[in-house]
């Protein structure tokens, strides 16, 4: 399955080669369905630049925090709620804007019931609509990868090797 976003051209999605200059139906051409098959996920946004930023740090001194990113103010609350834990990373490292794809046995790997209970807290949370998109943003990778993702996009369209994932959150403590 892949989900990016509704529009062919864009300036915030895949380029991974020369060739696809920003437009989803070369990007989903490229797409090595074998390296998605293996690897579960693929972050389609995996790319050099911006890579995978450091970018979502929920426990960042109130002085540093940005005010224009109220993802990650809202970042522990959130985790807390969608996975029943507090072991909320210290870093979120990943690409934004939910552009990926996964296999089939990934996403069969949770219960219908999880998924329904990420659709509850959408329409039930307090946060507006573009914060608890962003949250969502970030959290998908974690959630489908079970934190082990920081690069595991790189491979997924004629980018050369593929990286070792480097494990930075883990959203659940059991299956």
């Amino acid at each position: 399955m892949v989900f990016i976003h509704g529009h062919q051209k864009h300036k915030h999605g895949t380029r991974a080669f020369e060739g696809i200059d920003y437009d989803n139906v070369e990007a989903i051409k490229a797409l090595k369905i074998d390296f998605v098959q293996k690897a579960g996920y693929a972050n389609l946004r995996c790319m050099s630049k911006p890579g995978c930023p450091a970018e979502i740090q929920p426990f960042r001194p109130d002085e540093e925090r940005d005010p224009l990113r109220p993802q990650e103010n809202a970042m522990a609350t959130a985790w807390s709620e969608l996975f029943g834990n507090n072991n909320v990373p210290q870093v979120i490292a990943t690409p934004c804007c939910a552009q990926f794809a996964v296999s089939r046995a990934t996403v069969l790997q949770r219960s219908q019931q999880e998924y329904e209970s990420f659709l509850d807290w959408i329409y039930n949370t307090p946060l507006d609509n573009f914060t608890s998109g962003r949250i969502f943003e970030y959290l998908l990778a974690c959630y489908l990868r079970e934190g082990s993702h920081i690069l595991s996009g790189y491979g997924a369209m004629l980018l050369g090797s593929v990286r070792n994932d480097i494990n930075i959150a883990r959203p659940r403590t059991e299956k």
